[in-house]
């Protein structure tokens, strides 16, 4: 492992998780102006309030899967910066070792 990789991985955690930050930021002001329809709507035309609830609700539908997705790729990104900085973590592939390898039992030939 070299600085650079140790580096870079942290880099790419930081902006991913600036990124989610964002994201969850532009989600919240979304659920205000959802919320603030609510308030407004009595004073508002029937259609006019379900015209813009239907634009605010499809734009936090999209809001909500960009932020599920920004949230897996940092929790990626943590996965393979701890890999690189924690010594104790498992392995995430576990290669099969083939019979030649390591100890193997050898067989009980011994009656009972």
């Amino acid at each position: 492992m070299s600085d650079d990789q140790l580096v870079n991985a942290e880099r790419d955690f930081q902006r991913r998780l600036t990124a989610l930050h964002a994201a969850r930021a532009k989600l919240a002001e979304q659920e205000a102006a959802l919320h603030r329809l609510a308030i407004h709507r009595m004073r508002m035309e029937p259609g006019e309030a379900a015209a813009q609830e239907a634009v605010l609700s499809a734009q936090r539908a999209k809001l909500t899967d960009e932020v599920d997705r920004l949230h897996a790729a940092a929790l990626a990104a943590q996965a393979a910066l701890r890999r690189l900085t924690d010594l104790h973590i498992e392995p995430d592939v576990i290669s099969p070792q083939s019979p030649v390898d390591g100890f193997e039992q050898p067989p009980f030939r011994e009656p009972w």
